[in-house]
């Protein structure tokens, strides 16, 4: 199959982006970073974080003590741009576990609607328009 013309500039664009410098830290011994409001997500906070911090947390599911470093903080509200109402509440092995089980239920509920005899839930692509819209 083919690529696009426009794949290879926005793989550019992707790894330039990754490549960028993060800002730098305020002081060596608080280790905060300075939020960039511009890049998080709009969503009608009345206080979004001037700087992430690191945060400890316990996890919900296996009770282990973690730490939300300030980089992932970073990462999570201004490049996924997360609402910056939500924290960490799972480790990592954890969220793994929850992501396959959400898959796992997916694919046996495909798999018995097909023994069903319906129709997979992937959606068909959509036909073109046909004829031009109007003025």
């Amino acid at each position: 199959m083919a690529k696009s013309s426009k794949q290879p500039t926005a793989n550019l664009r992707f790894k330039r982006s990754r490549k960028q410098a993060l800002p730098p830290l305020t002081s060596k011994k608080d280790k905060r970073i300075k939020a960039n409001p511009a890049k998080q997500a709009r969503n009608n906070s009345y206080s979004p974080p001037e700087y992430y911090e690191d945060h400890k947390f316990t996890c919900r599911d296996c009770g282990v003590e973690q730490v939300w470093t300030a980089e992932q903080q970073r990462w999570w509200y201004e490049v996924a741009r997360a609402p910056v109402q939500s924290t960490a509440i799972r480790c990592r092995t954890c969220r793994a576990k929850v992501r396959r089980q959400k898959l796992a239920q997916k694919q046996h509920m495909e798999e018995m609607a097909l023994k069903k005899g319906g129709k997979p839930t992937v959606p068909e692509r959509k036909q073109r328009r046909t004829r031009p819209l109007a003025e």
